[in-house]
């Protein structure tokens, strides 16, 4: 075979745990699907946490599907309780979380195939990894630079689970979003004047998606709250001193 095959454990797992339970499995082990930036257009990414990697790390579907067993996953996925009204990108991390989850309680198992499926799937090193949130910044006029505050790359969410990676910039009047690429119209933009409180959110937050590695904000305004995920704790904190004054 071509892939981790979790068949067995999968069905036993199902059979046994809980909706709940199977799913705070999944969104453990890949806890949010991200369009980052790739050769100026965006493409879908998913987070995965492994046991024995120290940091996040993250894969296009196709490339996950070649390690572990989505077939199975799937199957045990269809068992569950799930919202008709499913994304088919949410549909594909839950898959990919029950497929990896349960490759990793296989580990235990005395098949060498597995484990070195594994063991590629944590090494195997992608652009994405390289350059999530750590890409250079878009080159400004100099009219725009004396206008910018504040500048990074960010990860806003679009939902729970759904991220979107922007350049996000810091005017004396706006916290505007940008395409990677395309820093000329913004995505979305918030004047400050409506921004009525902004914290810091400890990682350990239940509402906020496993990602230990990352650092968050959530600026809240009248109508909305936005939250922002940053590639080092320093830069959320700049970024925090600058919003919240």
């Amino acid at each position: 075979e071509d892939f981790i095959s979790s068949t067995n454990l999968s069905s036993v797992g199902s059979s046994v745990e809980s909706c709940h339970d199977q799913l705070s499995r999944i969104d453990a082990a890949c806890p949010m699907w991200i369009e980052m930036c790739s050769k100026g257009k965006y493409s879908t990414v998913y987070a995965f946490n492994v046991e024995g990697v120290p940091m996040t790390i993250f894969r296009s579907g196709s490339t996950a599907a070649e390690f572990i067993d989505t077939t199975s996953a799937s199957r045990c996925l269809d068992e569950m309780s799930t919202s008709p009204r499913l994304s088919s990108h949410e549909r594909t991390r839950r898959v990919l979380g029950q497929a990896l989850s349960t490759a990793l309680l296989c580990q235990a198992l005395p098949t060498a195939l597995m484990n070195v499926k594994l063991n590629k799937f944590k090494t195997k090193w992608t652009e994405f990894d390289e350059r999530f949130l750590r890409r250079e910044l878009p080159v400004q006029s100099e009219r725009r630079r004396v206008m910018t505050r504040k500048s990074c790359y960010v990860a806003r969410a679009v939902s729970d689970r759904h991220w979107i990676e922007e350049w996000a910039k810091l005017t004396d009047r706006h916290l505007s979003f940008y395409h990677p690429d395309r820093p000329q119209k913004s995505n979305f933009r918030l004047t400050l004047q409506s921004i009525i409180k902004v914290d810091k959110l400890s990682r350990t937050d239940q509402n906020l998606p496993n990602m230990p590695n990352h650092h968050f904000l959530a600026v809240q305004t009248l109508g909305r709250t936005v939250y922002m995920m940053f590639d080092t704790e320093a830069l959320r904190d700049e970024w925090y001193g600058c919003l919240h004054h």
